[in-house]
């Protein structure tokens, strides 16, 4: 396992164990939730008025960037665990009361994120014998009907 992949696995652990606590917190701050009032958060895209990149805007582009490798059928064979841990962290924030507005509301403007992953279920890595788990993405429609 590559260190920038390990590096990258163990935030988001961090963030996920972090977001099950009330904001503001350290997950709500490097995720790019307005610390004052989490539930107004209006997410704006890295360098529209001068905003830095935050976590939140990097997960979906690895996700954005795996879906494009599928596609392309170059699939990173040994990201499937940084995957689900990135489609975990989405759902915890989309099933939270808290975060789910501003989420959804930026999954939305992010090219339609859940319909274009959605749409790609089920998929596998290393000789097409190991499923992704897709549940973490089907219970994030679910959990928005």
């Amino acid at each position: 396992m590559s260190s920038v992949k390990k590096i990258k696995e163990t935030i988001i652990k961090l963030l996920l164990q972090c977001s099950n606590f009330s904001p503001p917190n350290l997950a709500y701050y490097l995720l790019g939730f307005n610390l004052d009032n989490v539930q107004n958060t209006c997410f704006e895209n890295a360098g529209f008025r001068g905003n830095p990149k935050n976590c939140l805007q990097s997960i979906i582009d690895i996700l954005d960037e795996s879906l494009k490798s599928r596609k392309n059928g170059t699939v990173c064979k040994h990201h499937s665990k940084l995957l689900e841990l990135c489609y975990q962290l989405i759902f915890v924030l989309v099933s939270s009361n808290q975060t789910y507005r501003p989420v959804l509301v930026y999954l939305k403007s992010r090219n339609d994120f859940i319909l274009r992953h959605a749409s790609t279920l089920p998929f596998y890595t290393e000789s097409s014998s190991k499923k992704v788990n897709p549940l973490v993405l089907l219970k994030i429609i679910y959990t928005n009907l």
